[in-house]
């Protein structure tokens, strides 16, 4: 992203690769899903764990894209309204 920003790689170098991941995203969560089914034992086991973690991970990730994006805002010299 940062190289994207930073003009250094053009959006049509990497538009053909990003289009084929959108294509293929939901293949990268078979895994996943098949691993759920058979540890569904241990994910009711660790299930108040597991949420706490999800949430608070969800959390810090919304306030830090929040701060990074004020701060290429600023960097871009764009300002708020009101």
């Amino acid at each position: 992203a940062i190289l994207l920003l930073l003009k250094i790689i053009k959006v049509e170098q990497v538009e053909p690769i990003c289009i084929l991941l959108m294509e293929k995203l939901s293949l990268f969560f078979v895994p996943v899903t098949v691993s759920s089914i058979t540890l569904l034992e241990l994910l009711k086991k660790e299930a108040l764990p597991l949420l706490a973690t999800i949430f608070v991970s969800t959390a810090i990730i919304i306030v830090v894209t929040g701060l990074f994006l004020q701060f290429l805002l600023k960097l871009k010299g764009v300002k708020k309204d009101a």
